[in-house]
């Protein structure tokens, strides 16, 4: 190419019209060959498609996913053209849509990485369409105390296309004229916000400060440290990680959440296995800095804010000897500044009752013949002279030895209770679904000076076992003052109260299945005929019949599925909290806290045996002088023992 020099007197660039025409041509340019440069590459991209009975828009979709490039066309042009088969093997992308659009009425054109689909007359009107439906969006963004934020990230709502604040705040940002596009604003340490732009051409924003979260300090009772400077073994669990487990109670929501924490057989929490198997290997709980009695069961699982697992030296540096087991501390939900809010959240589950079946035991004619064995090689067999209680299958073979029957008839009528499943029986009366609900109601808020939380939480839990059931009530209050810059003061109050029932003879004694029990799996806990409940062979025959012309004896029967009821043990326990703390700031970083907590428990165990269970009736004949029939030593009655703790 030849080149065009001018030479001349050097002069002053803002006294010459040339020149400044000069330069302003040289700068269009190189504008138009960069804009060339970016179109000439998009058409140089290569395209391979197969596709059979086509849509046009489906055909750009898949030429945007191999090239990146993007297609603005009109839904209704494109509806026109019929569904086509397309195949193209390896072509740049302009000889690509040569072939795609022939025999069409369109034609297309290349806006650096966009490709206009437009028709063959008016494509020069398609273009200024696409360039004028574009505005100009101006603004700035600032924090709460009106300090310019800058590298805030500003995205249109929906799509990719976004920008950041330069350096002093301020941004600029091309958009679709259309009023109903949202901008979306983020910054870390701050609350995202959205802003419908309308009409405005100049917004100004302020983002607030994300000042609630928890998630990355270290609560260790004593004191609360980031993350990055903590030692030792940790773990920190957030509501985030327990909000979707739908447990009544925090040692079950724990389960899990943390490396090393476990929860045994019995519902208790284990820190990184059992450290004592005589003293007492449960964790330390405290609870907004002060360690409490009554562990996880008296905290309400939905109003926690952090929980922090301390596992090894950090916990024992801290708590001393208490801290052998692990430590959890436990943080609650404060109320926040300058907002109100009222929730609500239920819960209702519901677990199935056990299969008994699934226990793998011995079938009933397995167990017979286990007693029969066991009958046989017994060098001192009882006699049904005993007063002890007797099972059926030894009573029988019993009478046969003593002659009262032949061993025929007797194992006659045990091979009788080879069919009957006692076991079954016991799964359809003694147990049920087990059906419990939650219910949890929190209300928190206030200024930058006074700050609450409120929440009452209850819950009924329908165990189980029939005749079993027990209910909680936690209510939580906690309120902070802060008069001045200089002084802080928290009070914080916290009441549970829970009730336990549950009948005396548990799963042991009433499947327990040993040669003196008062059931066996070949006893009918109901009439066969009749679906009622009916009495078992349980007490001694001989007893019976010495005491049988006494008058005024109560009834020597048992009837397991009516008694079990009428012996329950009632657990009522109450423990109230009252704490307060005091913080005075002298500078920034030194800081004096003191406070305490106030508690108070009291729990009533009571069990109580009804005047007709079985256990009462027997001790009441038993009690029965047999020369002075007039001369009962055990009161007719109910019986009832109480223990306060």
């Amino acid at each position: 190419m030849k080149k065009n020099e001018v030479y001349g007197r050097s002069v002053p660039i803002n006294f010459n019209p040339l020149f400044r025409v000069m330069k302003l041509c040289l700068l269009f340019t190189v504008m138009l060959n960069l804009s060339v440069v970016a179109a000439t590459n998009a058409q140089l991209k290569k395209v391979s498609l197969i596709m059979e009975n086509a849509e046009l828009r489906q055909v750009f979709k898949k030429i945007k996913q191999q090239t990146g490039v993007r297609f603005f066309y009109n839904e209704e042009k494109l509806k026109n053209i019929g569904n086509r088969r397309i195949e193209i093997h390896d072509l740049e992308l302009e000889k690509a849509l040569d072939e795609i659009l022939e025999g069409t009425e369109l034609t297309y054109t290349f806006l650096r990485d966009v490709v206009v689909i437009k028709d063959r007359e008016n494509s020069r009107e398609v273009l200024e369409t696409l360039i004028q439906q574009k505005r100009l969006i101006r603004g700035i963004v600032k924090d709460e105390k009106g300090i310019t934020l800058p590298g805030v990230s500003v995205i249109v709502k929906g799509t990719q296309t976004g920008v950041a604040t330069d350096i002093n705040g301020r941004f600029e940002i091309k958009v679709d004229d259309e009023p109903n596009l949202i901008l979306q604003f983020s910054f870390v340490g701050m609350k995202t916000k959205e802003i419908k732009i309308g009409n405005n051409q100049e917004l100004k924003v302020v983002l607030e400060s994300a000042a609630e979260s928890l998630d990355e300090v270290i609560v260790t009772g004593y004191q609360t440290i980031s993350k990055e400077r903590t030692t030792g073994s940790f773990g920190v669990i957030t509501p985030r990680n327990i909000e979707t487990k739908l447990q009544s109670n925090l040692s079950s929501v724990l389960e899990g959440q943390a490396t090393g924490v476990v929860l045994d057989k019995d519902g208790k929490i284990e820190i990184r296995g059992v450290s004592t198997f005589n003293a007492e290997n449960e964790p330390l709980v405290v609870l907004d800095g002060y360690p409490i009695e009554g562990g996880l069961e008296s905290i309400n699982p939905e109003n926690i804010e952090n929980i922090t697992v301390l596992k090894d030296g950090v916990a024992a540096s801290i708590y001393g000897s208490r801290a052998a087991n692990g430590v959890i501390v436990v943080t609650t939900t404060r109320g926040a500044a300058d907002r109100f809010n009222v929730s609500y959240k239920g819960i209702v589950s519901t677990i199935l009752k056990p299969q008994l079946s699934k226990l793998n035991r011995a079938s009933t004619s397995d167990y017979i013949d286990a007693e029969l064995d066991l009958y046989y090689q017994n060098p001192n067999r009882p006699s049904t002279q005993s007063v002890s209680n007797m099972s059926k299958v030894t009573w029988l073979m019993m009478q046969a030895r003593e002659g009262n029957m032949t061993e025929a008839e007797a194992l006659a009528e045990i091979d009788k209770l080879r069919n009957i499943n006692g076991l079954k029986q016991a799964e359809k009366y003694f147990y049920r679904n087990q059906l419990s609900h939650q219910h949890n109601i929190a209300i928190n808020g206030g200024t930058e000076k006074n700050r609450f939380n409120a929440a009452v939480n209850y819950m009924y839990n329908r165990g189980n076992m029939i005749h079993s059931d027990n209910s909680r009530l936690i209510f939580d209050l906690k309120n902070d003052w802060k008069p001045s810059k200089y002084i802080s003061l928290g009070l914080m109050a916290n009441v549970v109260y829970t009730k336990d029932e549950h009948p005396v003879r548990g799963w042991s004694d009433l499947l327990g299945y040993t040669n003196t029990s008062l059931i066996q799996p070949y006893d009918n806990l109901v009439d066969p005929e009749t679906g009622k409940p009916t009495t078992v062979f349980s007490t001694s025959t001989y007893k019976i019949a010495n005491y049988e012309k006494i008058a005024n004896m109560k009834d020597w029967s048992y009837n397991p599925i009516e008694d079990v009821g009428k012996e329950t043990t009632d657990t009522e326990d109450i423990q109230t909290r009252l704490g307060g703390t005091l913080k005075i700031y002298i500078i920034d970083g030194l800081n004096i806290e003191t406070g305490g907590i106030w508690t108070r428990g009291n729990k009533v165990e009571k069990t109580t045996y009804d005047r007709d269970a079985y256990r009462i009736r027997i001790q009441y004949n038993d009690a029965t002088s047999k020369t002075n029939n007039a001369s009962h030593y055990f009161p007719d009655g109910a019986m009832i023992d109480e223990c306060q703790l």
